[in-house]
């Protein structure tokens, strides 16, 4: 099997456990070496490295939105990432106000743990002004 198969199978795993809600499992794909990357832009934004940064990043993510779903359209890739391509809907949890917008996550790992990811948005000034 591929580096991107394997690969593939854990990211679907990732989403999985993320979709169940089951943070614990999805934490277990996490190590102390990962790095998750947000738009500085945004309220939880920057560089989180390691499972206390990436745990704290994800609970401000959650504060900030009352209601989120992603919609995976397609995933892409080779042995060196895998890229994700959907749609996020949300509602801030400040302001009510509901939004949907295209996204893309840039997955790489490493030993079947994620090294790094990368969230890439159509448009952090309209995410902004859904939850500020």
């Amino acid at each position: 099997m591929s580096k991107e198969a394997k690969d593939r199978e854990v990211l679907d795993k990732i989403y999985a456990a993320f979709f169940a809600g089951d943070m614990e499992l999805w934490l277990t794909y996490w190590t102390e070496d990962s790095v998750l990357w947000e738009a500085d832009s945004l309220p939880y934004g920057g560089e989180a490295k390691g499972l206390d940064a990436i745990q704290q990043t994800f609970k401000e993510m959650g504060e900030a939105w009352s209601e989120a779903d992603l919609e995976i359209h397609d995933i892409l890739g080779s042995d060196e990432r895998l890229i994700t391509y959907g749609t996020w809907t949300g509602t801030g949890a400040k302001t009510g106000k509901s939004v949907s917008f295209p996204f893309a996550e840039v997955w790489e790992f490493k030993d079947q743990k994620v090294a790094k990811v990368i969230p890439i948005y159509s448009d952090t000034v309209l995410i902004n002004s859904v939850l500020t």
